[in-house]
This record gives structure tokens, sequence and C-alpha cells, in this order.
């Protein structure tokens, strides 16, 4: 029922990446490795959605990307709208999720700490113009002191 997750943590990352949608701009290839706790972290749902970095918020602005993770943790974004490959250059705010169904009933839990996903996410990346292969996050289930 690995599909059942992952179609939820899709469905999730759609829904924000819906609310900036507009004028795609400058597109970069972006690639990368995720690990959790030093391992690669597979079948996990990778978005990014651009945000706008004035002084006083952190809002979405424009279209995002999404990606999904192999058996080595790696990982190539695409544009949500177009399917074409990359991320709009500039800040974005990054987000990661394992969702699993547990149990009959379709419950589903995310090994993926709440501080990586969601809106809320932690994680921030730059795209710059050129593109990357290194938009690696290594992630980790307790948090440094």
């Amino acid at each position: 029922m690995r599909s059942f997750g992952f179609a939820v943590g899709l469905l999730g990352i759609l829904a924000v990446g819906g609310l900036g949608c507009g004028s795609q701009g400058n597109v970069a290839p972006v690639a990368g490795t995720i690990t959790l706790d030093g391992a690669p972290l597979e079948g996990a749902a990778v978005s990014f959605q651009p945000i706008a970095t004035d002084k006083d918020s952190m809002t979405v602005s424009g279209m995002g990307s999404y990606g999904r993770t192999d058996a080595q943790g790696h990982y190539e974004l695409k544009m949500i709208e177009t399917d074409g490959e990359g991320a709009s250059v500039g800040t974005h705010r990054v987000q990661v999720s394992v969702a699993e169904e547990k149990g009959g009933d379709a419950l589903t839990t995310d090994k993926v700490p709440a501080r990586y996903r969601g809106a809320d996410s932690e994680l921030t990346f730059d795209v710059p113009t050129e593109g990357t292969k290194t938009a690696n996050f290594d992630l980790t289930t307790k948090r440094k002191r």
C-alpha cells in the first residue's frame, strides 16, 4: 500500500504548489539526495515551493516543483503544472514526506519528522540560475542541540 501513502503526500504537495501558480519564470534543473539519520530516504515525496523573501513574510510566490526519491535517496524535480524538468530560480520552501498506510483502516504515518513536512517546513533551498545536482538534505529524527 505504499502507493496510497505516496498519493496522500503528493496531494498535499500539489495543494500547496497550486497556491502560487502563475508565470513560470526562469527554470533550472534541480536534483539531489535526501538521507534520514545517514541512510538514503527511499520513496519520499519532495516538493520545492518558491517563496517571497521580503523582510516581513515567507509567502508562496510562484509555481512549485516535485520529485520522488529512489532507493539511493536521489530525486530530480519537475514543475507541478507542466511536468517540465526543474524548479524556478530563487528561494524555495522544501517539504519532504514519506507517508505510509498503517493498518487496514487507511490511517497514515510519516517517518519524516514534522519539522521537514508541510507549509511550516524548516528546510529552504536557493535554486541557482545554472541549476544544481547537489540539492542535498541530511534529515535527522532527533534535533541537534
